[in-house]
């Protein structure tokens, strides 16, 4: 049977605002995608890419901007402290690694050397400012925590990160700061000791 002339009109007017609705969506992406490549400056004549120019990560080690080579940068920021630079304080093992990495406790044995490039790193070495040492450090000394002495500069970095965030932290932020750090000699009464220590001399130093 044939359809009705209104259907047929009906359908046609459908289909023409289809096909109009349609021209005007493509009209009005050309115009976006022409805008955006209109706003890509062009190389200049003579611009040949990657001719004379390297790619070099840094980052910020100690207070001073250090670059990490191409051949470093799968290896681990521990590696990298220890082998490139000679910063041997981080040591291998259960939180004995620890650096501040952007004011946060982190273990470099699983960091990798590219993931920081641009950030700022501090080890057990640059702590010490102008011949003084850190209030972490002396309180460490004025109550004789270290026995081996193996992964006192990992416990100290934590210290140092905990005391940053926390100046007055509670036992249970002294333990959660701390966990992970391991010592083989059993000085954790004396590492809570000088942490507390150091809080309160850092406040009157404040005062």
């Amino acid at each position: 049977s044939q359809r009705p002339i209104a259907d047929l009109r009906r359908h046609a007017w459908r289909c023409r605002h289809e096909r109009l609705g349609i021209l005007i969506a493509l009209r009005n992406t050309k115009f976006v995608l022409a805008r955006s490549f209109k706003t890509i400056s062009p190389p200049p004549p003579n611009f040949i890419p990657n001719q004379g120019m390297e790619y070099v990560m840094d980052f910020v080690l100690n207070g001073e901007i250090q670059d990490i080579p191409d051949e470093w940068a799968e290896e681990s920021l521990l590696n990298l402290l220890r082998d490139h630079f000679g910063l041997v304080g981080a040591k291998y093992g259960c939180g004995a690694c620890s650096v501040i990495v952007d004011g946060v406790a982190t273990r470099s044995c699983i960091t990798l050397a590219e993931s920081i490039e641009g950030a700022e790193v501090r080890s057990i070495e640059g702590l010490a400012k102008g011949g003084a040492l850190h209030p972490v450090q002396q309180a460490w000394l004025d109550l004789a925590v270290p026995q081996c002495g193996y992964c006192q500069a990992g416990q100290i970095m934590s210290a140092v990160a905990l005391l940053n965030e926390i100046p007055s932290p509670s036992e249970a932020d002294i333990d959660a700061a701390m966990d992970g750090n391991l010592c083989r000699c059993g000085t954790y009464g004396r590492i809570r000791a000088a942490i507390r220590h150091a809080a309160i001399q850092r406040a009157a130093e404040a005062t």
